[in-house]
């Protein structure tokens, strides 16, 4: 085996995969008969940068042979999908557990529910405020209103719908999605008890509902009627 940098004798284990047979499988993969082995104790991390044009091979030729490997835990961009498809089953197969985030096909993505990690009125509050100031169209003014209530009105809503669908909806509802689908049906700010009562049928929600109410200016909170 010819190789390149650090020369790896310790602490090596033979390949398990069958058709791996002149080498350590704690290397990477250069070319045919030269690989890096790796050797965190002496090499710490040997980046590798892989230049050239598309359609060259990079993919096939260096980052597929290497994660087939199946020597240690990878994060890939995959683009296309390709890496995903051509060495998915095998990683599997060695016990790899995967995990996909697919932002163009969402039903064939891993998700995250932001809710199930807040705790307290707080964490909601941060949360909300974070989700509605944040600059997603790229424009440099969006943060540059001189009314905070631009800000304050709709992170107070969305508090209200999280703290809503936390407290009241079962477990299984309780997500991201649930609480954007409620305030999609609150036409207005001064009755949105209203439009939240229809998509709960159960009595008991719909008493408490009553007794919950959002308004400018105040989160979630304990009052008689539907607003000022």
């Amino acid at each position: 085996m010819r190789t390149i940098g650090f020369h790896n004798t310790d602490k090596t284990r033979p390949a398990t995969t069958p058709w791996v047979t002149h080498y350590q499988s704690g290397a990477t993969i250069f070319g045919r008969g030269t690989y890096l082995p790796i050797d965190y104790g002496q090499a710490r991390n040997d980046n590798t940068l892989v230049v050239g044009s598309s359609g060259t091979g990079k993919t096939y030729s260096f980052v597929e042979p290497n994660i087939l490997q199946a020597n240690a835990n990878y994060v890939v961009a995959d683009a296309k999908g390709d890496i995903l498809a051509n060495t998915g089953m095998s990683l599997r197969a060695q016990g790899y557990h995967i995990q996909v985030l697919n932002l163009v096909d969402l039903k064939h993505s891993m998700t995250y529910n932001p809710l199930y990690y807040m705790h307290d009125e707080m964490d909601v509050v941060a949360f909300a405020h974070q989700v509605i100031g944040a600059d997603i169209t790229g424009n440099a003014n969006h943060r540059g209103f001189d009314d905070p209530f631009w800000t304050n009105a709709p992170a107070s809503l969305l508090e209200a719908l999280i703290m809503f669908t936390e407290e009241f909806l079962p477990v299984g509802m309780q997500t991201m999605g649930t609480a954007l689908r409620l305030g999609s049906g609150t036409k207005s700010a001064f009755r949105c008890p209203a439009a939240l009562e229809q998509r709960c049928p159960e009595q008991g929600v719909r008493e408490n509902l009553e007794q919950h109410c959002w308004y400018p200016g105040n989160r979630l909170g304990t009052v008689h009627g539907r607003g000022r």
